[in-house]
């Protein structure tokens, strides 16, 4: 189905007098059928705003109020019949902030999962050899898509991690997973450019790539909704900004010393490893990394064709990057039978040859 009286992931049926109420997460949306299953009306969406919802599961009617499970806003919304709010019931820990401007996702040409064009985002921040001009990128269900703008090209697709990769490991670095809407955002700060990765559910952290320095890393952030709108992010709890600046002043001892290593010709990968192993260390599930294990985690990372080739010959990184680069574009990737991109290992390839 397409428009007004489509879905994507309906998740409850909830019947009262007639009418049937379909509660669909991805879409944001409550629909009403009547009991030939025919569009009546909707009301909702995924969004930034009061009365937007953050992938309601769930609704039902009680004397023509609908109450619905507002999922990743962790909060009940009591509806009157137009759609208007009544109530909201919230975590004591919650704050909403009424005076934010509404901010809707939709879909990209009604495609499921995919939810829009990040604008300023170049498709060279995950491909250094691509063109900006030919691709799109687009936010998508625990993805990025890069969808090409000449119909003769390749479009391709990015997964956050390789998650085989953690299995049974025994010292994991957090990484991003079911991101419903995957957001990548652009800022400026000290003088330098930043990428942040991140999502309005699930995940207590984002991605950071230092795009001046080509630096990898992660950081935690508050496990309450950010949205990025078109211009910034957003929160209807604290301001995002605010909380990424404090987490990178975090980071600069870190990037400080690895820029002193790289000046005293250490290579990129050992400085890597001297220089960052502490830091991700303040988020490993389990005891403190050493040294030997955050390089271990690297190598386990390196879970494709094009990485293992990559990561067994860093003393020429940077030719074996750009062959692994022009690999991705050529389809010449693979890992675990499935063309697409792994984020982790492309942001990592980045950092260990500077390119």
């Amino acid at each position: 189905m397409e428009g007004k009286d489509a879905y994507v992931w309906p998740t409850s049926l909830f019947i009262y007098e007639e009418y049937v109420i379909l509660t669909d997460a991805h879409s944001g949306r409550v629909i009403i059928l009547d009991k030939e299953l025919e569009y009546v009306n909707s009301f909702g969406a995924n969004g930034l705003g009061v009365q937007l919802l953050n992938f309601p599961y769930c609704t039902i009617v009680n004397d023509g109020d609908y109450f619905i499970s507002d999922t990743f806003n962790n909060r009940i919304l009591r509806l009157d019949a137009s759609g208007k709010l009544v109530e909201q019931i919230i975590s004591s820990s919650s704050k909403f902030n009424d005076d934010i401007n509404e901010f809707i996702i939709y879909p990209y040409h009604d495609e499921p999962y995919v939810y829009g064009t990040l604008e300023g985002i170049p498709a060279s921040l995950f491909n250094p050899l691509m063109d900006n001009t030919q691709y799109e990128v687009l936010s998508a269900y625990s993805l990025i898509d890069l969808h090409s703008l000449d119909s003769q090209k390749s479009n391709y697709t990015i997964s956050l991690c390789d998650y085989t990769a953690y299995t049974d490991f025994p010292y994991p670095v957090p990484y991003l997973e079911q991101l419903y809407i995957t957001w990548v955002h652009h800022m400026q700060y000290k003088g330098k450019s930043y990428y942040l990765i991140g999502s309005p559910q699930r995940s207590p952290f984002m991605y950071i790539f230092n795009e001046t320095d080509k630096i990898f890393s992660i950081s935690d952030v508050p496990s309450l909704p950010i949205w990025r709108t078109e211009e910034k992010l957003e929160s209807l709890f604290f301001d995002p900004e605010q909380e990424i600046v404090h987490r990178l002043d975090a980071l600069e001892p870190y990037t400080n010393a690895f820029i002193d290593l790289l000046e005293k010709g250490v290579p990129r990968y050992e400085a890597y490893i001297q220089s960052f192993t502490s830091y991700f260390s303040l988020f490993s599930i389990g005891n403190e990394l050493s040294a030997e294990e955050f390089d271990l985690w690297i190598k386990r990372l390196m879970n494709s064709n094009l990485g293992q080739d990559f990561v067994e010959n860093l003393d020429q990184s940077e030719h074996f990057a750009k062959k692994y680069f022009s690999g991705l574009i050529n389809n010449e990737y693979m890992y675990n039978s499935s063309l697409a991109w792994n984020m982790t290992e492309i942001f990592l390839v980045r950092t260990l040859s500077g390119i």
